[in-house]
């Protein structure tokens, strides 16, 4: 069975689907579409629906037509049994419509469709999926209405040749040690504000966070959290793993985009771990609550929870411990893959 991945390279997520697919595949080739196109074209296109309709339309048609050209012609040359696309990754439906033909199509969203204006087909294109893997049931819920099928709530796990747990060196944990630790990401709107209200929240603990220069805008606001940033460079999978080992807690917030779902960042902190604290989402608490993972239900309570986890490590180790076990058992990425793959066949 040949299967290929359109997953973003730089995502984890990759690295978790390929060994998911090991035991059940005999090629898997992973296609990034930012190997189609240069930087500053990827840029343009983020912020490409805020400009008038008919300039859109003329950028989207020279843009996603070329990324798709390149896709029938390398994914043809494959044949692959199914293809797995995370999210849209710039595909067009008459690109699906040809891929179809010849593989099954499978959808795993990360980003709610409704939410996600990189591409403008990002929600036509799931029409032409057989099976649709979303991380939240409210998405579920939503696109089911559309009447679209075939939409399957489920989550993958934790690759452990990515997130394990190490014992830095005296010298790393010198320099990165800390109690609570965020690598992320910040924005310009209400989604920014947000993120950064919720960090300070941590703001009176040893907090370390990691981010681009869009956090630099919330100082103002936020300027507790100043002393607390240190800009991320181009970090590799390795170094965030070091991170993650060096530090006790992290805090998870969701994504306004995110109704009911889980955040996957929660599975690689317990793989590395350290005890991640998570804004409330329905399915976090019906999935995790009653194996002790810690979830927030108001942001001015996570300091108390910060400070009692803090200040009892035996009960946090033994929580990682125990949602490491239940991770592993129900949702490591062979089972998560085995799941998918009985639905197709």
């Amino acid at each position: 069975m040949k299967v290929v991945l359109l997953f973003p390279k730089y995502y984890t997520l990759l690295n978790t689907f390929k060994k998911g697919l090991l035991p059940f595949c005999s090629k898997i080739f992973d296609i990034d579409y930012f190997d189609y196109t240069p930087v500053w074209k990827r840029k343009v296109n983020t912020q490409v629906f805020r400009l008038p309709n008919n300039i859109r339309t003329k950028w989207d048609k020279q843009y996603f037509r070329s990324i798709n050209k390149k896709y029938i012609d390398e994914i043809g040359t494959i044949e692959p049994d199914y293809i797995f696309i995370y999210n849209n990754q710039g595909l067009l439906p008459d690109t699906l419509e040809i891929l179809k033909r010849k593989s099954k199509i499978i959808f795993f969203l990360g980003d709610s469709p409704f939410y996600t204006f990189t591409n403008g087909e990002n929600l036509r294109i799931l029409s032409y999926a057989d099976l649709i893997i979303s991380p939240d049931s409210f998405w579920k819920e939503q696109l089911e209405i559309l009447g679209l099928k075939n939409i399957h709530f489920d989550l993958i796990g934790f690759d452990e040749s990515t997130n394990y747990k190490l014992q830095p060196s005296e010298d790393m944990i010198s320099k990165y040690s800390c109690d609570i630790l965020f690598i992320g990401l910040n924005y310009v709107d209400s989604w920014g504000y947000k993120r950064a209200l919720f960090l300070s929240k941590f703001a009176e603990f040893d907090l370390r966070i990691h981010g681009n220069s869009l956090w630099l805008r919330w100082f103002e606001i936020f300027p507790e959290l100043k002393e607390k940033f240190t800009m991320k460079g181009q970090y590799s999978e390795e170094f965030v793993n070091l991170l993650m080992n060096c530090a006790k807690l992290y805090p998870v917030d969701a994504n306004p985009g995110l109704l009911n779902g889980v955040h996957l960042r929660i599975f690689n902190n317990i793989a590395s771990g350290l005890l991640p604290l998570v804004e409330y989402r329905k399915d976090v608490e019906t999935i995790f609550k009653k194996h002790g993972l810690p979830i927030i239900k108001n942001y001015d309570k996570a300091a108390d929870m910060a400070r009692y986890y803090l200040n009892n490590e035996n009960e946090r180790i033994e929580i990682i411990k125990n949602l490491r076990s239940y991770v592993q058992l129900n949702y490591s990425p062979e089972k998560s893959i085995g799941r998918i793959l009985d639905l197709l066949r």
